[in-house]
């Protein structure tokens, strides 16, 4: 019965759309081209450990949802999605501080390695298939652009709310066009067409 409802399609998409929904959201309490997420968590304390577990499940069921529709196996993805889950929810139980120091240190490490994590346990799939679709191979090619973009825009420009919420709303729109939608119907094993 759970692996049923886990394996639905519009129970992962509820997540989905949850998962971005909430996220969004929780990014515009306060002005983000002025407060990341863990800045504003400071003062919605509830609402920011709400946040991490949120994208945790949302994420994860939908990486894995995505692994079954294309037939993919892979321990390095599972560990990545596991990885993941555990790096933010530890990111949002250790605040943010002004202070440099361990502290810091550990909750920007953490989101670092959460981002990290979700990155490769989403680019894995298009990583195989690329080569057999063009259409994949533009999709993987303008993920890792956007992520590299965004990395440049957080060296130029500082933290901002705005820049850090851009590699996670690409994976979010990612995910939907890989497991929502046609567009990679090419990719598919035979049974999932």
């Amino acid at each position: 019965m759970l692996k049923a409802v886990l394996q639905n399609k519009y129970f992962n998409l509820a997540w989905l759309i949850f998962g971005c929904a909430y996220f969004t959201w929780f990014g515009f309490l306060k002005n983000p081209n002025e407060y990341t997420a863990s800045m504003i968590g400071l003062e919605y304390f509830w609402a920011f450990k709400f946040w991490g577990v949120i994208q945790s499940i949302a994420l994860a069921l939908n990486i894995t949802y995505m692994y079954r529709r294309y037939g993919h196996k892979s321990r390095f993805g599972a560990a990545y999605v596991s990885l993941g889950a555990v790096f933010i929810i530890v990111n949002v139980i250790i605040p943010s501080t002004e202070d440099m120091g361990l502290q810091l240190v550990a909750h920007w490490g953490t989101a670092l390695l959460f981002a990290g994590a979700i990155i490769a346990a989403t680019s894995l799939v298009m990583l195989r298939r690329a080569k057999h679709s063009r259409r994949m191979l533009v999709t993987l090619v303008l993920f890792y652009a956007i992520m590299a973009s965004m990395i440049t825009l957080l060296i130029v420009l500082g933290k901002s709310g705005t820049i850090e919420n851009i590699p996670l709303w690409t994976v979010y729109l990612t995910l939907f066009l890989l497991n929502y939608t046609g567009l990679y119907r090419e990719c598919l094993p035979e049974a999932q067409k």
